[in-house]
């Protein structure tokens, strides 16, 4: 507002000038006007582009970037017998990780500790020791190259209706790949979050405090060993 104010006394300034000036002097004048629109223009769209993604770096560098994260959501997967709503819940302690899938046919938890990693079925009490790496794979979350990929990044802005409700979102294209985060338009909240073509994650809780517990096999469970 302040820039277009001050383009506009200039403006009438040039025009009680040009009254009084020959026609060479008004071409001059005619073009530093031109001149000073287009640098105001030009100053325009990149403050345009730096607001552009504000909400989601500051989610990614405050939150998810983090060494301690916790994350939890719900989405619709095809376990076998049609698709089911799933709750999962990730947690990212330094070198540690944690998933945990749970629905209405399977509830199971993977877990990547510094003793090893294991598999816990949540429905027999049982867990077994495995040679699989917890892998999320949801961009930015624990990484601690975020300030690169900010920086490569491009993101764009608009609206779409989620069940009613029409959401602010802001899109992140970097390295090929693309995320959209939906931000509640009253409280800017980040409520849901799709990656690529992947499935709409509706997200239910997000923070920076982890408990220890989760890395821990509950008591009561039994050690079973693969076929």
């Amino acid at each position: 507002m302040k820039k277009r104010i001050t383009i506009c006394i200039f403006l009438i300034i040039i025009v009680f000038l040009l009254c009084g000036c020959k026609d060479k002097e008004k071409e001059e004048i005619i073009q530093a006007v031109k001149n000073e629109q287009a640098s105001a223009n030009s100053v325009q769209i990149e403050e345009n582009q730096e607001e552009q993604g504000t909400l989601t770096k500051n989610l990614l560098r405050e939150v998810l970037a983090k060494p301690q994260v916790y994350l939890k959501y719900k989405t619709q997967m095809d376990l076998g017998m049609g698709e089911e709503e799933v709750t999962v819940s990730y947690a990212l302690m330094g070198d540690m990780e944690y998933i945990e899938t749970a629905s209405s046919v399977s509830h199971v938890s993977m877990l990547e500790t510094q003793e090893g990693n294991y598999t816990i079925m949540h429905d027999q009490k049982v867990y077994m020791r495995t040679t699989d790496d917890v892998d999320l794979e949801l961009d930015g979350v624990g990484d601690d190259n975020i300030e690169d990929e900010l920086e490569d990044a491009r993101f764009t802005s608009g609206k779409e209706n989620i069940n009613g409700v029409e959401y602010d979102y802001e899109e992140m294209f970097e390295d090929g790949e693309y995320s959209r985060f939906y931000y509640n338009p009253s409280t800017k909240l980040w409520e849901y979050w799709r990656i690529g073509d992947n499935q709409l994650l509706k997200i239910e809780e997000y923070r920076n405090e982890v408990d220890e517990n989760l890395f821990k096999i509950p008591e009561g469970y039994e050690e079973v060993t693969m076929p």
